[in-house]
């Protein structure tokens, strides 16, 4: 098995080493070859199971602040460009670590406790005795091992010289290799620093009274335990079974050409001379350039024959042995003359050259006669020359045999809305002409909206410490509509997901949480309540606020589904007559088609039943499947970090019902709570006035109804509804909540179906 597994090798290799020609040529047209196709990463800080999905070109890693993507950042830093990696208390998962402690801690306590009159060794010997029970590996107390895994796609053409000896797949549709990284535990090692420290280990719990040396023994312990650890690099098959060790770690550092872009880069717009970041950037890249190598390389000599002619060395050389002359007497008088002549002379090399124009080149700006220096330009135009330069400098030492990876963390520092979304723009084209896989951490809204759904992946925390990487290019490929839904197809809806993304949908993916309302007037309400005591909770977290108008809030049901956010959504029940009465509210339509839709999918899709041809859904059914369901149209069951079962509400529907008065929209709501009446409820046009009048509001008012069309004659004073109401206000509704607002009745006239919708969003 092994001679043949050789010779597919030997057979693979030939191949793409005749074949390296035509992949060169590949490469300068900017094609990609081998490139990593999916990261794993599990058991790192917030990172319990993470699967980030590449794309072949750019990704772009958006999320929320404490999400987990630098995070991410470090983790690939640590393994792919730093030598040797390093695990510390804070890099376990916090509940993976504090229910190791607080196991270790009870053993140790009871043995150290119950153990005084006990040798030490025998101590030692039953604490580790209960921590890796020798019968029972299963049974060893140890935190979960961090592992990250790479699976490195490549194309029949590419050459893979490099990565022949890690082919453990032999199907020739499988173009894959399967690497695992893994920072084991090493339990020998961890049993000799126990004995080594015990003294230490004891010293603290017997100055343990009342737990109050806790903090410090748990320091003490998860510090060993991380001492304990060893990196360990293996390739196998795709389900990353069957692992052979890379016993050499490094010669899996090997295989890339990894850097890194940090978001802390030194743009200092200081006139110090050690704030010159650009200048010196700019002298790293020239350095890439084989004519600057030439000629730099010829400066040596250059300068040393100039320092000759001049005569500068001996001068040099007979003034420092002249000033030297009385010390170096003194030295001889104390060793017995055995001290030789001391003299200061000059060794130009090609580092000292390097070093010297390092150190006195400056970036300057020239403005016609005029010239200003690198810091008078501000930290935004700084930072983007900074990113070009370090980007044309990674484009010319990247190797086209090694997996390339160039990661730029949030790019959009310093720059303004504008210049992010033109910076992103030219930033995606560069990676695409130069044959770049980029990875691209942001929290700007403006590079989110440019890079489209495809190249997106969102990073956001679904229970307390535990992150997920949602895949926005899977989103849209496998994005289905409702089969009761109003005339929604999958081609409209995978448009209407990337218009609407890119004008203002975006920001949810920042957000802790999301209102979706109808109009202008509902987003100015809703702030206003959100500067109120009672709704603090949701003033301190991000709301995204999602216009949506009536028909259209359902279609964000598969993408608030997929990214999990909590989402409130508000509209309107917008029955289809002007009702005299209880009963006609109840027997009417709604015309509203975010209801529709979700009653529909609730009712119909969910129970695999196709919607009756020709049926009418009535407010009466509408208001009693609302109830039933408590307004949660999404929830979802998911797994926190000790395992149990957590269900989820996801998505809140609100509008107004029986408890609203039977009112129709928002701002008939909100006059009805004002007033006390239900929403058919008739009043003469002289108490519309009145009331308008006292309350200071400002509503229209129809005029009183014609009586005779001959004459224009009306009525002296009509009856209306507030039906009759809305409809005249229907192109003032701004003004009218202003008014409100203006008049502090908010909290007075909140409606319940709002009220009860926040209180939900808050929990």
């Amino acid at each position: 098995m092994k001679d043949n597994i050789t010779i597919c090798r030997i057979i693979i290799y030939l191949k793409n080493y005749f074949c390296n020609l035509y992949k060169l040529v590949l490469y300068i047209w900017g094609d990609i070859l081998v490139y990593i196709n999916k990261i794993i990463i599990q058991n790192f800080r917030q990172l319990k199971n993470v699967r980030l999905e590449l794309q072949k070109d750019t990704t772009i890693l958006a999320g929320p602040n404490n999400s987990g993507k630098t995070t991410i950042i470090l983790l690939l830093k640590r393994i792919l460009s730093e030598k040797t990696i390093t695990i510390c208390k804070d890099d376990f998962p916090v509940f993976d670590a504090n229910e190791w402690f607080n196991k270790v801690y009870m053993i140790f306590k009871n043995h150290i406790t119950t153990g005084k009159n006990k040798e030490k060794e025998v101590i030692i010997k039953n604490i580790l005795d209960d921590l890796f029970p020798f019968e029972d590996k299963s049974k060893h107390i140890i935190i979960p091992e961090c592992s990250v895994m790479f699976q490195i796609d490549y194309n029949d053409s590419d050459d893979i010289r490099y990565f022949a000896d890690y082919i453990m797949d032999l199907d020739e549709n499988k173009n894959s290799f399967y690497f695992l990284y893994k920072v084991e535990f090493n339990q020998t090692l961890f049993t000799k620093l126990i004995s080594k420290n015990f003294d230490r280990i004891k010293i603290k719990f017997d100055n343990n009274e009342n737990n109050k040396n806790k903090n410090a023994i748990d320091n003490l312990l998860t510090g060993l335990y991380s001492e304990s650890l060893e990196p360990k690099c293996y390739f196998g098959d795709s389900k990353y079974q069957n692992l052979s060790p890379i016993n050499n770690i490094q010669d899996f550092k090997n295989l890339f050409y990894f850097d890194c872009i940090s978001a802390a880069r030194p743009l200092g717009d200081s006139i110090n001379k050690e704030q010159h970041s650009l200048s010196k950037s700019l002298v790293s890249l020239a350095s890439t350039d084989q004519n600057w190598k030439e000629e730099i390389d010829k400066l040596p000599g250059q300068v040393f024959n100039a320092l000759d002619t001049s005569k500068i060395q001996n001068k040099v050389k007979d003034v420092s042995a002249e000033a030297l002359n009385e010390t170096i007497k003194s030295i001889s008088e104390t060793n017995g003359n055995h001290t030789g002549e001391i003299a200061i002379t000059l060794d130009v090399t090609e580092d000292n050259v390097s070093d010297l124009i390092d150190e006195t080149t400056n970036a300057e700006y020239f403005f016609g006669d005029s010239t200003l220096n690198e810091s008078s330009q501000g930290l935004g135009y700084s930072n983007l020359i900074y990113l070009h330069i370090r980007i044309q400098k990674y484009i010319k030492s990247q190797n086209p045999l090694l997996v390339n990876l160039l990661v730029i963390e949030e790019p959009e520092s310093h720059m303004h809305p504008q210049m992010q979304n033109v910076f992103s723009q030219k930033l995606l084209k560069i990676y695409d002409e130069n044959g770049l896989q980029g990875l691209i951490t942001t929290h700007s809204n403006e590079i989110v909206k440019g890079a489209g759904l495809r190249k997106l992946r969102v990073i956001r925390e679904v229970t307390q410490f535990n992150s997920h990487v949602f895949n926005l290019s899977s989103f849209i490929n496998e994005l289905k509509p409702g089969d009761n839904c109003d005339e929604i197809s999958k081609d409209m809806l995978e448009n209407f997901h990337d218009w609407f993304f890119e004008i203002g949908f975006s920001e949810v993916v920042f957000a802790d949480a999301a209102i979706l309302y109808e109009g202008d007037t509902e987003r100015l309400y809703i702030k206003k309540l959100m500067t109120y005591p009672e709704y603090k909770k949701l003033h301190q977290k991000y709301i995204a606020f999602i216009q949506v108008g009536g028909a259209y809030a359902y279609n964000y049901k598969n993408i608030l589904e997929f990214l999990k956010i909590k989402t409130l959504i508000i509209t309107d029940i917008d029955y289809n007559c002007n009702p005299n009465s209880e009963k006609d509210v109840l027997k009417s339509q709604t015309t509203n088609s975010t209801l529709k839709n979700f009653y529909y999918c609730d009712n119909f899709t969910k129970k695999g039943l196709k919607k009756p041809d020709g049926f009418i859904l009535r407010i009466e059914e509408l208001y009693k499947w609302i109830k039933s369901i408590i307004h949660i149209v999404y929830c979802e069951t998911i797994k926190d970090l000790k395992g149990n079962k957590v269900n989820k509400e996801l998505i809140y529907l609100t509008f107004q019902t029986d408890d609203d008065k039977y009112t129709r929209t928002l701002e008939a709501a909100m006059i009805s709570k004002k007033l006390g009446i239900n929403g058919y409820d008739p009043l003469k046009r002289s108490k519309w006035i009145e009331n308008k009048n006292n309350f200071k509001l400002k509503f229209s008012i129809p005029d009183n109804c014609i009586i005779d069309k001959k004459t224009n004659e009306r009525e002296k004073d009509s009856i209306f509804t507030l039906w009759d109401i809305l409809k005249s206000t229907s192109n003032s509704k701004t003004d009218f909540m202003y008014s409100v607002i203006l008049n502090g009745y908010e909290k007075e006239m909140l409606p319940n179906y709002i009220k009860e919708g926040l209180k939900w969003l808050m929990v």
